[in-house]
């Protein structure tokens, strides 16, 4: 996997956006176990776009599996929340 970070870190020119490789690297950081790192990245993204649902449900994913259950519960909580709310879609997915 260690491979695999670096070789989508080479290949950012390549795909739609930077967002999308951030994406794929905390993807990779997670199947390692750096889950801290993973969560550090896509929080960054998540603050570039707070309406997405998609980014808070996979940080909710890391911060579950790193043990944050507690964090992850509330940012799942706030799909719910936002998709309950008029208009109901939930956020956007991201970037």
């Amino acid at each position: 996997y260690e491979e695999v970070v670096a070789g989508i870190a080479a290949a950012e020119p390549t795909l739609r956006s930077r967002g999308e490789v951030q994406r794929l690297r905390a993807a990779m950081l997670r199947r390692t176990g750096r889950y801290a790192e993973a969560a550090a990245t896509l929080q960054q993204l998540l603050d570039a776009a707070p309406a997405s649902w998609e980014l808070r449900h996979e940080l909710g994913e890391v911060l579950w599996a790193d043990g944050r259950r507690g964090e992850a519960r509330a940012l799942w909580q706030a799909n719910a929340d936002a998709k309950a709310a008029p208009g109901g879609a939930g956020g956007s997915p991201g970037p």
